[in-house]
């Protein structure tokens, strides 16, 4: 079988599996362990979300990566009640209506595009050069794009010219103005930022640890990017994604594409057909 002309790496959103990557893809999906340490190990165990013919084909020819640290399948028996996903998943595999493994999302090593999510981006960048791939494109989702924003910037340089387009989906642009940017009284949120922050991971407090605005100073000016965001969206909203685009204008990224939505939801960007039109758009621009 001939090799794929790119491939692409998905980074998904808080609290989701890898196969949240079917929201954007008809393909079947191939994850591997967590516990394998070299991305498409000989041996290595994996398991196979099946083909979703009704889903937009946006992004293509996925690459299997190891599941995040902090999606765990095998957990003591007491998690099972305090997860509301995993009660969920439960009852709708017992019903029929779904092929995923119950999980549960631990917050102690959870990360918010911090120091471990770009890591998790820069293993599976180094892991797709290994396999034999040269052509890369780089796609996230909500705190994935956010990761995958943040790891642009501080990947080497031998590795950033592999990448030929970043697809970023309402990415924010720091944890704090997140919570600020919401519609909720800020006084009332900022306790409970502070005890978020404090659950998901110490990486806040590395000292390499750069929010996306941060690195949007360091952000590659060569590699084409482009951001997918809603006015509809309440759960990132377009004014913290906004900053990240303007960042980049300042300093003339020439290649910067902005999609913005009217009435998508945070969890139907996709579904939009102004998107697909847009990303295949780009794919031809940049010969993909």
């Amino acid at each position: 079988m001939a090799a794929p002309p790119f491939v692409t790496l998905y980074f998904q959103g808080l609290g989701a599996t890898r196969q949240q990557v079917q929201m954007f893809t008809n393909e079947s999906h191939i994850v591997l362990d967590q516990d394998v340490d070299a991305v498409g190990a000989p041996g290595a165990m994996c398991y196979q979300y099946p083909e979703a013919p009704t889903h937009p084909h946006i992004l293509r020819n996925i690459f299997p990566q190891r599941e995040l640290p902090c999606i765990q399948y095998d957990y003591p028996w007491y998690r099972w009640v305090t997860s509301p996903h995993r009660l969920k998943t439960s009852l709708f595999n017992a019903l029929g209506y779904t092929y995923e493994r119950t999980y549960i999302c631990a917050p102690a090593t959870a990360s918010m595009a911090g120091a471990e999510d770009v890591r998790e981006s820069h293993r599976a960048i180094h892991g797709a050069l290994r396999a034999g791939h040269e052509k890369l494109v780089l796609a996230g989702f909500s705190r994935g794009a956010s990761a995958t924003f943040t790891s642009m910037a501080q990947l080497v340089e031998s590795a950033r010219l592999h990448v030929r387009l970043v697809l970023l989906f309402a990415p924010f642009d720091s944890l704090d103005t997140l919570f600020q940017d919401r519609a909720w009284p800020w006084p009332l949120l900022a306790p409970a930022l502070w005890l978020y922050r404090w659950a998901f991971t110490c990486d806040l407090q590395t000292p390499h640890f750069l929010t996306p605005l941060q690195a949007a100073a360091q952000f590659p000016l060569d590699t084409p990017v482009a951001f997918i965001v809603s006015e509809h969206d309440t759960a990132v909203p377009p004014v913290s994604t906004n900053r990240l685009i303007d960042a980049l204008k300042d300093r003339g990224h020439p290649n910067l594409h902005v999609l913005r939505l009217k009435h998508e939801t945070h969890a139907t960007l996709a579904d939009a057909p102004e998107c697909q039109a847009f990303i295949e758009d780009l794919y031809q621009k940049y010969d993909l």
